[in-house]
């Protein structure tokens, strides 16, 4: 059995070996401690958790006799290209086969009755649990863009995209959940790795301050009208995304999401969640032909659109395969988080860790031209020339254009809030100022905004407001002093926005 997880292997000596169990593919680094005694965990003299420098990090409980061997593969620490355009060499990491298990725990998890859907809704269904879907429109959209681009701007990007280095940033933004909730590893695996492998749980983003010292970069709208004019071309010709604020009563979101789509703010209570995310999704999934307005109306009418396109991390499951013959279970770890297209925040995730460009850049450096003709196929791109490597280093400098770009949104966003720094541990209080304070924005710049009671934590009902003794879900403010009349004089201030930026002509 192949594995990216660290085992711990009983020698003839009296050292043990923190080692990967890798081949050619998927090589790791490789740790040596000498221990003293039978340790009941992986740790070293002084009694610290032994951990591995690169993506394969530890494991496992052992004594002299060891009788079961356990081992985590860790996806999120695996670069894309290693299991993008590896599958046929990487034939005993079955990531194919996990990820039709996945699915199907997922949906028994979200209360998704597979087989009772048309086989249209079961393909469209099949095409969000791959990360291929999405691949080819991103690639698309990075080439609009970056002809699109005023070259000055193209080029203030590209040097915050390299110059700029990362920060580190704990996954895991409610700290007070059990450990296992977090890990999602069995509660008999030993405590110090449950609490390590929580440690690694972790994304590394741009350096917010070094990112935001530099110019500004007056991007305009270029990305939303762009795609808004792609989203008409095929089929969505209402298209004009409403931006929401805070969790929406679907009473009124509902009929934007399905006719205008809708867009999430840029500063978002969850950063990772991404902007434009949405529009992504229903852009790749129509243009493989999955998706339609039907379709989409569908997912939404029958509360699919949260399960398929809108889940939380957190409700992917963990794949566990338990090999008898060797004696060994291996835990797949985040398999949902970076092969599948159903989480937001996933798919967004990567653009603000700037892992396709760094994908695409590896393997152009591996200078194998089969590995490079495949990653060209993998984003929709033919190689037209006996040299892929000339289209790939194009598809790089457009992939880093569109990266920057998302990236200096959603900092931008939070910069002019006068916000240092990306608030994944603000508590829920502080988010509704925040919310309240970028409505207060738009609303500043003349842009309609429809007030309403947050869902949360409501519920999926909350109150109306009254207005001259009637009820109403919503109510638009045009003026900044005639809401701040109002917000002084309301007692539940747990509101949320929906704000028309006017994106379509």
């Amino acid at each position: 059995m192949f594995s990216l997880g660290l085992g711990l292997e009983k020698t003839t000596h009296s050292t043990y070996y923190i080692g990967a169990h890798a081949d050619n593919y998927f090589a790791g680094e490789t740790e040596t401690y000498t221990v003293k005694g039978l340790p009941s965990t992986c740790k070293n003299s002084k009694g610290e958790v032994i951990a591995a420098k690169s993506f394969q990090r530890f494991w496992c409980p052992a004594t002299r006799d060891i009788t079961r061997s356990v081992k985590v593969v860790d996806m999120r620490q695996v670069p894309l290209e290693q299991w993008l355009i590896n599958r046929r060499e990487a034939r005993d990491f079955p990531l194919y086969e996990l990820r039709d298990q996945l699915k199907q725990l997922y949906l028994e998890k979200v209360k998704i009755n597979f087989s009772n859907l048309t086989s249209e809704q079961q393909t469209l269904i099949n095409a969000c649990f791959k990360l291929e879907t999405f691949l080819p429109t991103f690639a698309e959209v990075a080439r609009e863009l970056y002809e699109q681009l005023n070259p000055i701007v193209r080029q203030a990007l590209r040097l915050k995209h390299s110059e700029c280095s990362n920060e580190t940033f704990n996954l895991n933004r409610i700290c007070q959940r059990p450990i296992t909730q977090i890990t999602q590893l069995p509660s008999e695996c030993a405590p110090d790795i449950q609490i390590a492998i929580a440690k690694q749980d972790k994304c590394h983003l741009p350096n917010f301050n070094e990112w935001t010292a530099h110019i500004k970069i007056e991007k305009g709208k270029l990305l939303d009208r762009l795609l808004v004019k792609m989203l008409k071309k095929v089929g969505f010709l209402n298209a004009n995304p409403q931006i929401f604020v805070g969790f929406v009563n679907p009473i009124l979101a509902d009929p934007k999401a399905k006719r205008e789509l809708f867009m999430d703010d840029s500063c978002s209570s969850h950063p990772l969640h991404g902007q434009r995310t949405h529009l992504f999704q229903i852009l790749a999934l129509t243009k493989v032909g999955v998706l339609n307005q039907r379709l989409l109306e569908w997912l939404i009418d029958y509360n699919f659109w949260n399960g398929v396109l809108d889940t939380d991390r957190r409700m992917l499951p963990l794949i566990t395969i338990q090999n008898l013959g060797k004696k060994e279970v291996v835990y797949y770890r985040d398999i949902g988080h970076v092969t599948t297209g159903i989480a937001p925040g996933n798919l967004n995730i990567l653009f603000l860790e700037r892992k396709f460009s760094a994908s695409i850049q590896a393997v152009i450096d591996s200078k194998d031209t089969l590995k490079q003709t495949e990653m060209l196929n993998v984003f929709g791109r033919a190689s037209k020339m006996n040299e892929p490597s000339v289209e790939l280093t194009q598809l790089h400098k457009e992939m880093v254009s569109l990266e920057a770009y998302i990236i200096d949104s959603l900092y931008s966003g939070f910069h002019k809030m006068g916000i240092e720094g990306l608030h994944f541990l603000y508590g829920i209080e502080i988010e509704r100022i925040i919310d309240v304070e970028r409505a207060r924005k738009y609303i500043s710049k003349g842009y309609s905004v429809t007030v309403s009671k947050s869902i949360w934590p409501a519920g999926p009902h909350p109150e109306e407001f009254y207005v001259d003794g009637k009820p109403v879900w919503g109510i638009v403010f045009n003026g900044v002093d005639t809401f701040d009349a109002w917000y002084s004089k309301l007692e539940d201030k747990k509101l949320c926005f929906i704000v028309d930026k006017k994106l379509s002509p």
